[in-house]
């Protein structure tokens, strides 16, 4: 008689290639290289080095960037499909990564309504939009040109995204701001991943719950903090927060009913988070009367916690979805670094440019 396949056996093996494609990470040396090339084709070089490899053109070809991007997202559609389509996969967990993946169209769309609520030029965003088979760079360049928010509708596949968009932007209109809509898409996308959740092993579930828990947390403070900044009531701040808390609870309200932004970082510095919230964070925001010292600060914490998560949970879906994560910011550094290069952006500024980089 052949044995059943154990739930150990399902993600061992998955749970220890995750693991050794972790080491397939680009080291610092390796981003450093980039960063300090002498051009964007010697910096595409260094990266043709690297497991990227096989999905890049020719250097000798000319650079071609937005071949290049396609190739990058190529690169990371092939590791997810051979991570997440194994039979080892239960069919909760590939509901699950199969809702994870759309993050990539979910992070274009924001990027699109803040640059055009934002009125920056027509160039300057595609610096920071990482394109997808939704959002290529054509389809971005078009939407971007027009300057009409309603412009990204066509794009969007989901009937029930597309909805929750539309009924958003009226909110943007009125508010010249695109927080409201980023807003919503975090709110359906965290909501639905929340609620997939649920049909995970109790195991699973609990290392998938800190990663998203956590991404959900984060997302809620910026939410405050940015509604703060506009000088919005409590009332409309907390319709546009993401219904779960996972370790946020009474900082938040505190941050909600705050005089200022400074008053809303500080009351979030009390709590779990104070880990990621430091007194050198606060003072920068201080300093800058900014809230962006503590948006990288969140984004290192979040990273630091799914490159915990690789190491710290065998057997389970969270190592697999933290290592796809990590794997994710780091195709936005490649690309920040590459499109800096092919700019002539100084290295520190490309720096600046990049999140997974400066936690290494």
């Amino acid at each position: 008689m052949i044995a059943l396949p154990t739930r150990a056996d399902r993600f061992a093996f998955l749970s220890s290639r995750a693991r050794a494609l972790k080491s397939q990470l680009l080291t610092k040396a390796d981003y450093d290289a980039m960063i300090k090339a002498r051009d964007v084709q010697d910096a595409l070089r260094m990266l043709a080095t690297t497991p990227y490899a096989p999905y890049l053109p020719k250097v000798e070809d000319g650079v071609d960037l937005i071949r290049v991007e396609h190739g990058l997202m190529e690169a990371y559609a092939s590791l997810y499909r051979s991570l997440t389509l194994s039979s080892a996969i239960s069919g909760a967990a590939k509901n699950l990564f199969s809702h994870l993946y759309s993050r990539f169209d979910y992070a274009a769309l924001k990027s699109l309504l803040r640059a055009i609520y934002s009125g920056v030029s027509e160039e300057l965003p595609l610096y920071y939009i990482t394109p997808t088979p939704s959002f290529t760079t054509e389809v971005c360049e078009a939407i971007l040109k027009r300057r009409d928010p309603r412009a990204v509708l066509p794009y969007v596949a989901s009937p029930s995204v597309r909805r929750t968009l539309e009924e958003s932007l009226i909110v943007c209109d009125k508010l010249d701001s695109s927080l409201p809509a980023e807003a919503a898409l975090d709110k359906f996308f965290y909501t639905t991943v929340w609620r997939l959740r649920i049909n995970l092993e109790d195991y699973d579930r609990r290392s998938v719950s800190r990663i998203i828990g956590t991404e959900v947390d984060v997302a809620n403070m910026l939410i405050v903090l940015r509604c703060k900044a506009m000088e919005l009531s409590a009332s409309e701040t907390q319709e546009m927060l993401i219904p779960i808390r996972y370790r946020i609870s009474a900082e938040l309200e505190n941050a909600l009913s705050s005089p200022s932004v400074m008053d809303a970082i500080r009351s979030l510095a009390s709590g779990l988070y104070s880990a990621a919230i430091t007194a050198d964070v606060l003072k920068s925001c201080e300093k800058e009367a900014s809230i962006t010292p503590l948006e990288a600060a969140l984004r290192a914490f979040t990273l630091r916690e799914n490159l915990a998560a690789v190491a710290n949970y065998p057997f389970q879906a969270g190592p697999i979805m933290a290592f796809l994560n990590l794997k994710q910011y780091e195709i936005w550094d490649i690309r920040a670094i590459l499109v800096g290069k092919a700019n002539d952006i100084p290295p520190q500024e490309i720096v600046e440019l990049t999140t997974l980089y400066r936690i290494l």
